[in-house]
């Protein structure tokens, strides 16, 4: 089928995805089309047909919507976003609406333009001050649950927005008092939200698309802020129509908007931090070539009874050791010598700082050494006194690679963090690495459906750990 100029493939993308076809191939300008039984062949042609020029929504829609947004964004990408846009909507016309009263507390508080630069002098060291502390302290929480820490950036940041027009109303003459314990205040709120929102920015978008997408963020902020003041203007004008008080009540209706989009911008996360135990279940899942489960969305009641009542963190199967000590055998070292984890039958020992790809690879790796515990007899045979070691090898070799298996988890709205995890010994090791040859899913099924010691000889050919090799 020919193709015209310029045409996407976003539409066949879709089709491979939902099982309308089989897969395509391009070309030069034309695209081979691999047909199922579900294909419309009809539908199919009109693709080729020449597309009229793109009218103004789709251009914009080209400004504000990442491309391939399917394949690149977290399925809740948009509803997210719309919240976000919707919140810094709502947030610039709660500005533009009380931009006044805090003009007239500057100068119900300050005689001249002299006194209001100082306050403002004072507040931009007292912020630097606030926030150096906060980055120091409350930040790093946002690495360990970003949702719930989002959440209560999100309530506390409303809260000051609602007492510093509060304090400009009521207590106008206290106008560098209140601006000061508010700037401490919010210094700590944002730094909350920042540190989450990083994870949660991440989370929503796979790693090389980041910078077009986060680009594209740009665009829909800017967007938002040629609306906020009109839309300020005429929740002013509606107030004064309704004979609602003229300062009031504007701040009060606004805010209470800016509450509902921070609330629903967190219910349209998809973001849950994993523990041991869940942290088990997706590796598992994934290493049995299943698809992972994907956080469910709970409802907005659910998401603050959620947030403010988090479930425990469960144990699962695999042991975590609190010291490396019991895995430091020199064999063991050199095995898994470029990566962060020990393992063997005592347990898991991960390094401090690991990344959540050691994170992922070491449980998948405890989790094969336990669906190999049933060769322990023929291994000590194969080896003695090693036959501990030789599994832990064995399991190694069948280990899959998995070096997408961090994104597929994020896209599916899991947060996977070693300080959650609990994991991260003292000690450090490094050794010299010795290269092992992979086998197969079907080789050690094959091996654990009928172990024997000749079998195990030939699987695990070239190990040091066998007798006359090292």
């Amino acid at each position: 089928m020919k193709i015209p100029p310029g045409a996407s493939f976003s539409e066949l993308d879709a089709k491979v995805r939902d099982g309308e076809i089989a897969g395509y191939r391009q070309d030069g300008d034309q695209v081979i089309i691999e047909l199922t039984p579900r294909s419309d062949v009809e539908k199919l042609k009109t693709l080729a047909t020449p597309r009229a020029s793109l009218g103004v929504w789709q251009k914009l829609s080209q400004v504000l919507i990442p491309p391939n947004r399917e394949e690149t964004c977290a399925p809740e990408y948009l509803k997210l976003r719309a919240w976000q846009v919707a919140g810094g909507v709502v947030g610039g016309a709660l500005g533009y609406c009380g931009a006044t009263v805090l003009f007239n507390s500057q100068q119900a508080s300050f005689p001249n333009g002299k006194g209001i630069a100082m306050a403002g002098a004072w507040n931009s060291y007292v912020g630097l001050a606030a926030n150096t502390a906060a980055s120091m302290t409350v930040a790093r929480k946002g690495d360990v649950d970003p949702k719930r820490v989002a959440l209560y950036s999100g309530l506390w940041s409303t809260a000051n927005t609602f007492a510093q027009y509060a304090g400009a109303v009521y207590l106008p003459a206290q106008h560098l008092p209140v601006s000061l314990a508010l700037n401490v205040s919010g210094a700590f709120s944002g730094n909350l939200g920042g540190a989450a929102g990083t994870h949660v920015a991440n989370h929503m978008v796979v790693e090389h698309a980041r910078g077009t997408v986060g680009a594209i963020n740009g665009n829909q902020d800017r967007f938002a802020g040629l609306l906020g003041t009109p839309l300020g203007i005429g929740v002013q004008y509606a107030c004064s129509a309704a004979g609602l008080h003229p300062t009031l009540a504007p701040l009060g209706i606004l805010g209470g908007a800016l509450l509902f989009c921070n609330l629903q911008q967190i219910n349209a996360m998809r973001f849950e931090s994993v523990d041991r135990l869940g942290l088990e279940r997706l590796v598992g899942s994934l290493l049995d070539g299943k698809e992972p489960d994907a956080v469910k969305a709970s409802g907005l009641w659910g998401t603050v009874k959620e947030v403010f009542s988090p479930p425990s963190p469960q144990e699962g199967s695999v042991r975590h050791l609190s010291s490396a000590a019991p895995l430091l055998q020199e064999d063991r070292v050199s095995l898994l010598a470029s990566e962060d984890y020990l393992v063997g039958s005592e347990g898991l020992a991960f390094r401090q700082n690991c990344s959540v790809n050691s994170l992922i690879r070491g449980t998948a790796h405890a989790l094969m050494l336990k669906k190999c515990s049933s060769l322990a007899d023929v291994a000590e045979q194969v080896a003695p006194g090693k036959g501990e070691l030789l599994l832990t090898e064995l399991s190694y070799r069948a280990l899959p690679g998995g070096s997408s298996w961090k994104d597929q988890l994020s896209l599916k709205g899991w947060h996977i963090h070693p300080t959650k995890l609990e994991v991260g010994v003292p000690e450090k090791w490094r050794g010299k690495s010795y290269q092992v040859e992979a086998i197969s899913a079907k080789e050690l099924s094959d091996l654990l459906a009928t172990p024997s010691a000749a079998a195990l000889k030939a699987t695990m050919k070239g190990s040091p750990l066998l007798p006359g090799q090292g």
